[in-house]
């Protein structure tokens, strides 16, 4: 069985009365999906809202004095680097270097699969690999020990975190948020009346209009939006599109 039939399974075949409601983080969940199919098409959630998103951000070591995603590339492409590093194979970060490398020319010879963004952190740091791939939170402390640089963010938006580094849009690379955002949505049960999904949706509209909500935000550096249930669907929907599109899922998987 997909692993996604333990973790969303019972929400996808729920009474749609508002009481179950779920978190959805694509690309996150449409990449296993794609991998081995579940018994459910999460397409056919209810969308509520879409609350936020993490930017995918790839770090270099300070050391090589590589401050831009432009300069990064050009290494690559010039064989000083070789080396990309991230978590786990077959997962979001893996699924970005390759995007990145058919995309934009991030040409490295070798993925180096870590357990988790401190661990690609500590093997940036130590030159076991020059640069890696993770979350820009779990990044935070590593750069601002001066450290490493946030040289490759792989959201069109700014990073919540890192807010005065480019993106990689902004250096005239193509958009690749399809992978590059680790979206925050809010899902539930196909076939949701209406009433309820509006309901749930103008609560959620509320929180993010909170003061509160939005000074957490303001002193953890997570970036809070607030769109509507159509655009949580629109996005997930784009996810599963765009991945298909622009991932070889051979490649991805290790076959």
């Amino acid at each position: 069985d997909s692993p996604l039939d333990a973790d969303a399974g019972g929400e996808a075949g729920a009474d749609p009365d508002g009481s179950p409601i779920g978190l959805a983080s694509p690309p996150a969940e449409v990449l296993p999906a794609l991998l081995q199919e579940p018994s459910f098409d999460q397409t056919e959630l209810t969308g509520i809202a879409r609350v936020g998103y993490s930017s995918l951000t790839g770090i270099v070591n300070a050391d090589y004095g590589i401050e831009s995603y432009s300069e990064l590339v050009g290494a690559y492409q010039s064989g000083e680097l070789t080396q990309c590093g991230g978590l786990g194979e077959g997962g979001m970060q893996h699924a970005a270097a390759l995007t990145a490398r058919s995309t934009h020319g991030l040409d490295f010879d070798q993925y180096v699969a870590y357990g988790g963004t401190g661990a690609v952190a500590e093997a940036v740091v130590s030159d076991e690999i020059p640069f890696g791939f993770g979350t820009d939170a779990g990044f935070q402390s590593t750069v601002e020990a001066g450290d490493a640089y946030p040289v490759a963010i792989a959201s069109s938006d700014p990073s919540g975190v890192f807010p005065d580094w480019p993106t990689m849009v902004d250096e005239g690379f193509e958009n690749i948020d399809f992978i590059g955002v680790l979206n925050r949505l809010w899902f539930g049960p196909p076939n949701m009346p209406d009433e309820v999904q509006q309901t749930l949706e103008s609560a959620f509209e509320a929180a993010y209009n909170s003061d509160h909500v939005q000074q957490w935000s303001e002193d953890t550096g997570n970036a809070i939006v607030f769109e509507d249930g159509a655009a949580a669907e629109e996005a997930l929907a784009s996810a599963f599109e765009r991945i298909l599109e622009a991932v070889d899922m051979e490649q991805l998987s290790g076959n």
